[in-house]
């Protein structure tokens, strides 16, 4: 580009270097929450009925975050519509989870959705956000018509000034977000001449400097994949300011200024730089004479790696330019070593792999592997991407991950130019606002005192004895929070709790106090829809893989059979969680015979969920919400499907169809003969214990269906009673359990012989290391079916280096 010789001589030049009054701020006292989040998937594309696991990991600006407690995750539809929620405990900053796709999803793509208090309490909208392509084999489509580019513009401060030198960055983006290639020319509107030429790299992007005349607007002649010419007009020009260019010299961050025009407003100049809600940098500037550039800088040495944005302001602190910088701070050099010990590439074969790390500090990692043979691996989701670029930019979609571990800090700059990008808000910053949030604390317990015009004995404390399967039993003496209520924080427990209570002199205030979990916060059922998006950019084509369809009608068709898991024993190193306990627990005590069971389909455990019965809802709506793959068609529960009719001239015609989903109640049968529908509305909510669904194919003495199985288990006056004779108890739900990722252990010859069509062989989200174990073990068989796995180590360690590995197996 013909200008950039001319700016380089121009900022060479310089005739005047500002004159600063530097306040340099980094303490802690000066934060205020800005918590940010990054979610390790086992892998980013699933088949339908599968399970996805994750591991979060919360973080703040360049250390662990400590600060929430709570773990809000939710997965949508394509249309945004809510599938299913949950609620994990968040231990050392991270925590881990699962959800099951139902395997009746009818969209390519899942959105998974995720914030802590700490994310939304400045801002609602800081959630984390992440699309899931789901594998449909209908909805590829490989002769996606040709896609349509469009191309952006981004002046480095968001305003470009005439008669001083200005860099502006451009993109180039295919219609469904990939990026494109392009070159054209910059023209001068009203004369119509061509002043430059431009052209994006292999990433979409670029960035060009134009030096504006006064009163004439610019813009950008290119051609389509078609051949059609087409026009963009650049950033409109304004005609006063003050230019603004920053960027990284090895240690220092340089900035140049200068202004076309002086008044009052401009005698004085304020820079402001900042990460995260941390004021790092701030001074006073005096600029020399118009059109003369000035130079200034700060030294970057101790601050950690990450984006700061600079905000220049006016003598009256009104905004002028604003741009963001990479920090070049020191990346972690030390990254988990990978060492094969036992490779066998035969179906069901053994590996081990050992994973060393020299750093001593304690380092909490996540490691996954997957198959990878069947899809393209987008790689714009590791942690250091996520963390130091992907928390603030928008919309990229390039994989940075070259850049940073190689350090090609200039290739990281013209991304940050090229793209819009969050803002912090600087105001606090300037005001030095330490107001912290108020934050949860695990499960709260809030108890009432109801008795009119009364109040608590001051002396007086309230008795919690709170019983949980995978706890025991915990006790608990609280004193009085206010004038008519305790509370209790801090309580972590899954699945649900019996909580009994008595007073502990006043033994009758016990009959005017209510029990209840303090609520947090809510997850919306609604969210934005995802754009549309040609599918076959998700997946590779028939034609770069010819043993895709092969693939997938293999293992979907097995993945769904329920037969695949029958008989299966499977070994895992983990401790079973509080959950599986109950439901196995409530199966034997309700199920008979071939009724029992629970490897296959879903349970829900309806006796302990008093939040939900205590909510009077509908059955059918508190079914359906919960169960994957349950749907209400016309207040039946059932499946849509599309049946081949036969008409009486023997042609045929294909027509949607709503199949009933087959109820039982007690282990019997209902048809919708019997005159009340499904049966369903005989049942009071209140009067459910245990629900079992079956999707799919059920097959049993009497009965065979291929549209799904619901049964209903009411209670029978046989159930437990409360945990200690004589108190008060009201039960609380506690915090979703944690799945188990099961692993088969084919040295059993009897295990072998069974099918194995998974796609993750390997997940532990909970890998720990520290200065008296640095290294960790692993062991894991192969599938049937897989060819390559990626195997992704992702991390971080106590002062907050992020470690990141992916290693192709095969």
């Amino acid at each position: 580009m013909k200008q950039y010789f001319f700016v380089f001589c121009f900022f060479c030049t310089v005739v005047a270097t500002a004159q600063t009054t530097q306040k340099n701020s980094i303490t802690p006292d000066n934060i205020i929450s800005f918590e940010t989040m990054h979610v390790h998937f086992d892998k980013d594309i699933y088949l339908p009925g599968e399970t996805i696991w994750f591991k979060a990991y919360l973080y703040n600006v360049n250390e662990v975050s400590y600060t929430a407690t709570n773990f809000y995750a939710a997965i949508y539809d394509d249309n945004g519509k809510l599938i299913q929620q949950k609620q994990y405990p968040i231990v050392e900053g991270s925590c881990n989870g699962d959800f099951e796709i139902p395997d009746t999803i009818e969209f390519s793509r899942i959105q998974f959705r995720a914030f802590t208090k700490a994310m939304i309490e400045e801002d609602s909208n800081n959630v984390c956000q992440y699309v899931l392509n789901v594998y449909q084999k209908n909805n590829f489509d490989s002769t996606a018509p040709i896609k349509q580019k469009t191309l952006q513009f981004f002046s480095e401060g968001g305003q470009v000034i005439a008669e001083l030198p200005n860099f502006i960055g451009f993109k180039a983006l295919y219609e469904d977000g990939s990026t494109a290639m392009i070159n054209g020319e910059i023209v001068e509107v009203e004369t119509n001449k061509v002043i430059d030429s431009f052209s994006t790299d292999n990433r979409g992007i670029g960035k060009l400097m134009l030096m504006p005349r006064t009163r004439i607007s610019y813009k950008a002649v290119w051609k389509d994949d078609n051949g059609i010419k087409m026009q963009t007009p650049l950033p409109a020009i304004k005609r006063f300011g003050v230019s603004f260019h920053a960027e990284v010299v090895e240690k220092k961050l340089q900035y140049l200024m200068a202004r076309n025009r002086t008044n009052d407003s401009l005698s004085e100049l304020h820079l402001l730089a900042q990460m995260g809600n941390y004021k790092v940098y701030n001074a006073d500037i005096v600029l020399p004479n118009e059109m003369e550039m000035a130079s200034a800088g700060f030294s970057i040495d101790s601050i950690p790696a990450g984006l700061m944005q600079l905000t220049l302001f006016d003598k009256g602190w009104n905004k002028l330019q604003e741009r963001i910088v990479f920090i070049n701070g020191e990346l972690s050099k030390e990254q988990p070593m990978v060492k094969r010990d036992t490779i066998n590439n035969l179906p069901k074969g053994k590996n081990t792999i050992q994973i060393s790390l020299a750093d001593t500090m304690f380092t909490n990692l996540s490691v996954s592997i997957a198959d990878v043979n069947f899809y393209d691996q987008s790689g714009t989701h590791s942690i250091l991407q996520d963390i130091l670029l992907n928390t603030q930019l928008k919309g990229l979609t390039q994989n940075a991950n070259a850049f940073l571990q190689t350090e090609d800090f200039k290739g990281v700059d013209l991304l940050l130019l090229s793209h819009q990008w969050k803002k912090f808000d600087w105001e606090k910053a300037i005001n030095e606002n330490k107001t912290k949030p108020v934050l949860d604390n695990y499960i709260s317990l809030a108890a009432n005192y109801n008795e009119k015009n009364l109040t608590l004995p001051p002396d007086d404390a309230l008795n919690l004895i709170v019983t949980n399967n995978g706890l025991g039993k915990q006790f608990y003496n609280v004193k009085p929070a206010g004038l008519t209520s305790f509370k209790k924080s801090g309580l972590v427990f899954f699945d649900s709790a019996k909580v009994a209570y008595q007073m502990d002199k006043n033994k009758e205030l016990i009959n005017y106090l209510t029990i209840q979990r303090e609520e947090g916060l809510s997850i919306p059922v609604q969210i934005g829809a995802l754009p549309k998006q040609s599918y076959a950019t998700i997946v590779k084509t028939a034609e770069q893989n010819n043993n895709f369809d092969n693939f997938y009608t293999t293992v979907h068709k097995k993945f769904n059979d329920l037969q695949t898991i029958k008989g299966v024993v499977v070994k895992s190193k983990y401790k079973g969680n509080p959950i599986t306990e109950r439901i196995d627990e409530l199966d034997k005590f309700y199920t008979s015979g071939m009724f029992g069971g629970t490897t296959r389909g879903f349970q829900l455990n309806v006796i302990d969920d008093t939040l939900g019965v205590a909510a009077n809802h509908d059955i059918k709506n508190y079914l359906r919400f919960r169960l994957p793959g349950l749907k209400l068609y016309h207040g039946v529960f059932a499946k849509q499907a599309k049946i081949r009719r036969v008409n009486n001239d023997g042609s045929y015609m294909i027509v949607d169809s709503i199949l009933p989903v087959l109820i039982f109640i007690n282990e019997v049968e209902w048809t919708p003969g019997d005159g009340f529908g499904d049966g369903l509305e005989l049942v009071t909510m209140s009067d459910v214990a245990y629900v079992k669904y079956f999707p799919g194919i059920a097959i049993g003495a009497g009965f065979q269906t291929s549209n799904g199985a619901l049964f209903v288990y009411t209670k029978t006056g046989r159930e437990k009673g409360p945990p200690v004779k004589g108190l008060p108890f009201v039960y609380i739900k506690g915090y979703n359990a944690q799945k188990e990722f099961n692993s088969p252990d084919y040295n059993d010859k009897v295990l072998a012989k069974q099918p194995d069509y998974r796609t993750t062989v390997y997940w532990n989200p909970n890998v720990i290391m520290d200065k008296t174990n640095n290294t960790f073990k692993i062991e894991y068989f192969n599938n049937d079916i897989s060819k390559k796995l990626l195997l992704k180590i992702e991390g971080v360690n106590a002062a907050g280096k992020l470690f990141s590995v992916e290693k192709i197996l095969e």
